[in-house]
């Protein structure tokens, strides 16, 4: 996917945590200068409530030169 220019793979994650179901919502981009990870993250029962405004803050990913 496209974010500001920028190829990103994004990547969905659920897993348990000492018992608490977490879900794991983020984009990877990797350029010259190295490799990115900007990830979010709820538990999984709470993320579809907050899915709007971490796919805002994740599509604020820009590259900086």
């Amino acid at each position: 996917r496209y974010i500001n220019d920028l190829l990103v793979l994004k990547i969905h994650m659920q897993g348990t945590i000492d018992g608490l179901s977490v879900y794991y919502y983020g984009y990877y981009f990797s350029g010259a200068e190295g490799t990115t990870q900007f990830v979010t993250y709820s538990t999984t029962n709470l993320f579809e409530y907050y899915k709007t405004e971490a796919e805002l803050f994740l599509n604020g990913l820009v590259e900086l030169n």
